[in-house]
């Protein structure tokens, strides 16, 4: 997933981001000290966006912060800049929060997201709670998927104004004007079928602007205390972890 990085607190470090180009991070974890909106000199002179949730280690309630972390991800995101997630150390509250973005982001259940996150981050072991959490979040996305898009409620009127109406619409369309028309939103429902169709492995909705997956973008890496992964695109097709592995001196 181009421009997403998962790390430990460890991996803030500006000549490291700098490297990476990652200008904005999102620090999960209550025992470390952050400055909140501000944008923060990390060293270096470099300088990034910050966000921090103080997530404890046993939170009990994770998901009452995803759309403002996940608003912030997709901003990032949509400016082709890097964005490190991270926590203590890069196992498990910043784990589970990239889990759910990639279950929102690419529509996927818990076990497929899970799977996803942990073939470019082996490090990664969310506790039972997150996970159960997390599995809650995947109902919830289900049944909002189930619901489908919202539907527009239409105008009532008299038989009288129906018979007028159609009259109007008949003058109208046989001099090529007319307004909302049947055919004009069978139209409509057509094209968002079909959008829909298309939006396999992508982010949908608002979420179209987001980049794709190109080799040439960073991608969804673990960081361990030293060290952090970029996953090329080849690779993620192939299924195969990267060997290929970039220092970060702490």
């Amino acid at each position: 997933m181009p421009y997403l990085f998962l790390g430990s607190e460890r991996n803030v470090a500006g000549a490291q981001l700098r490297e990476r180009g990652v200008g904005s991070v999102v620090n999960v974890a209550q025992e470390i000290d952050g400055r909140d909106g501000d944008v923060v000199d990390v060293g270096a002179g470099h300088v990034v966006r910050y966000r921090q949730y103080r997530w404890r280690h046993g939170e009990a309630d994770v998901a009452r912060d995803f759309d403002a972390c996940f608003a912030f991800i997709d901003a990032a995101r949509r400016r082709h800049e890097g964005v490190l997630v991270h926590c203590q150390l890069g196992v498990s509250r910043s784990a589970s929060l990239v889990v759910a973005y990639v279950m929102r982001t690419m529509a996927l259940a818990f076990g497929p997201a899970y799977d996803y996150v942990r073939l470019r981050a082996p490090c990664i072991s969310p506790n039972l709670s997150l996970i159960s959490q997390l599995c809650e979040y995947d109902r919830v996305l289900r049944a909002a998927r189930a619901r489908g898009p919202t539907t527009t409620t239409t105008t009532t009127t008299t038989a009288a104004d129906d018979d007028d109406d159609d009259d109007d619409d008949d003058d109208d369309n046989a001099a090529g004007g007319g307004g909302a028309t049947g055919d004009t939103a069978d139209t409509d429902t057509d094209a968002t079928a079909a959008e829909s169709a298309d939006a396999t492995s992508t982010t949908s909705g608002s979420e179209n602007a987001t980049p794709t997956d190109s080799d040439s973008a960073p991608y969804l890496g673990c960081a361990s205390p030293a060290v952090l992964a970029v996953q090329p695109a080849a690779a993620a097709a192939a299924g195969r972890l990267v060997a290929d592995r970039h220092p970060l001196r702490p």
